[in-house]
């Protein structure tokens, strides 16, 4: 019985958007963003996304124009840490993926959240790191230490997903070092690309950086602003 409780608990939290009551509020700002990255596997009416558990499922959901999703490593113990890796047909889809009441960030969004504290980079990201044993960012830096996480954004540097080459080698990258969201919007010119935003650890710096593209074989994390 214990073992049939812990199963549904855990379906309940990787399920779809029917579970936002697990995502807190941050207010920075003028805007209010989740505190964690999104962890559905449905669209917010109930259609399922795609689960790839390996490279070959990926790659054929890629293929194929898929909505999906996997977790890092393709290891589902990561999505309660990490969250969902989701690939760009998942965000750009008609249908929301966002729980009700949340959406994905646009371009103007990043823009207005910028000008609200030009340290973001560092005021955004998770508290410690991995040479004091504190936190999951790799390098230990000096700079605003006391600002570290100040508005309970909690960025985690969960990596990546990458595919290299026509080998369709999948790879997942950066973890420690690299905190990475696709947002809503995209390149009128290249509709096969989609605007990401990151923070990013170069030893001892942090670097926010927005607006960059990225492919739609590639896979990334989503954090939501409120509506």
């Amino acid at each position: 019985m214990k073992k049939l409780i812990f199963s549904a608990f855990c379906l309940l939290f990787l399920s779809g958007a029917k579970a936002p009551s697990q995502y807190q509020e941050v207010s920075i700002g003028s805007q209010v963003w989740m505190n964690k990255n999104l962890v559905v596997t449905s669209f917010r009416n109930g259609d399922p996304l795609k689960y790839c558990w390996n490279q070959e499922e990926w790659i054929k959901a890629i293929e194929n124009k898929r909505p999906a999703y996997t977790y890092y490593n393709f290891d589902p113990k990561e999505g309660a840490h990490y969250g969902c890796i989701y690939n760009q047909f998942a965000v750009a889809d008609r249908r929301p993926l966002a729980p009700e009441g949340w959406r994905l960030p646009v371009l103007e969004d990043l823009n207005k959240l910028q000008q609200s504290d030009p340290q973001l980079a560092y005021t955004l990201r998770s508290k410690g790191n991995q040479k004091d044993g504190d936190g999951a960012w790799l390098h230990k830096h000096y700079a605003f230490t006391e600002r570290q996480d100040q508005y309970g954004f909690s960025a985690l540097p969960a990596g990546e997903l990458v595919v290299f080459g026509s080998s369709n080698l999948v790879q997942f990258v950066g973890e420690g070092t690299l905190a990475r969201w696709w947002t809503r919007s995209s390149p009128a010119a290249t509709p096969n690309l989609q605007i990401v935003w990151s923070i990013k650890q170069n030893f001892g710096s942090m670097q926010l950086d927005l607006g960059k593209t990225s492919p739609n074989y590639a896979g990334h994390y989503v954090r939501c602003i409120k509506e």
